[in-house]
């Protein structure tokens, strides 16, 4: 069972997700391509963490960490981009 303070951070990391969601569609949305904007900023994003080394964290933790941090992003930008797709239509 989790503890009050994970439930907390949880929710703090849910609701920073969904501000930062938000604001990506809010700024790309004032752009003449918004999905491509998104697209390409997602590209560059994952681009540059495929390959990051974190200092202070022995190999294997660095890699599973950078992995989390790759899916993290991808999914944060993924949901982005599908609801500027879906104010286009």
């Amino acid at each position: 069972m989790a503890t009050k303070g994970e439930i907390k951070l949880i929710a703090r990391l849910t609701a920073a997700e969904t501000m930062i969601q938000h604001i990506l569609f809010m700024i790309a949305s004032s752009k003449p391509d918004p999905v491509g904007e998104l697209e390409a900023f997602r590209d560059r994003v994952l681009s540059e963490y495929s390959e990051v080394t974190l200092r202070g964290f022995d190999a294997a933790s660095s890699d599973l960490l950078a992995q989390e941090l790759h899916d993290a992003l991808d999914e944060l930008l993924s949901v982005a981009i599908a609801r500027a797709q879906g104010s286009r239509q």
